[in-house]
C-alpha cells in the first residue's frame, strides 16, 4: 500500500516545540520509536516526506531513576543519528533539528 507523499513531517509534533509548528503530519513518541534505527528508516520511507522537522528530544535532563544522564545523552544522540540517516537514505530534501533542551 502506498501512502500519499507528505510535504512536512514533524517528529515530536505534540511536544512543546513541535506543537507550535505548522506541518502536514505530526508524529509523537507513541507512533514510532526513533531509538530504533530500522524502525525510523522504515517509517520515513513509508511516509516519504519532502522535509522533516525533528523536534523530538528524549528528555535529556529528566530525573528518571531508570536512566543515567550519560545514558540519556547517548539515547538522544542515537535518535538524532537515526533521523539524519533515515532522511539521507530516503532522499528527504530538508531536515531541521530543533529542541527546547539545547
Amino acid at each position: 500500500m502506498k501512502t500519499n507523499k507528505v510535504k512536512t513531517l514533524i517528529l515530536g509534533g505534540y511536544g512543546y516545540v513541535g506543537s507550535q509548528i505548522d506541518g502536514d503530519l505530526r508524529i509523537g513518541r507513541n507512533e514510532v520509536d526513533l531509538c530504533k534505527k530500522n524502525e525510523t528508516y522504515r517509517f520515513i520511507k513509508k511516509i516519504r516526506p519532502e522535509q522533516v522537522i525533528h523536534s523530538a528530544p528524549r528528555g535529556l535532563f529528566t530525573n528518571s531513576k531508570d536512566t543515567s544522564k550519560t545514558q540519556s545523552l547517548l539515547q538522544e544522540l542515537q535518535i538524532h543519528c537515526n533521523v539524519i540517516n533515515a532522511c539521507l537514505k530516503n532522499n528527504v530534501k530538508k531536515l531541521l533539528a530543533i529542541s527546547s533542551i539545547s
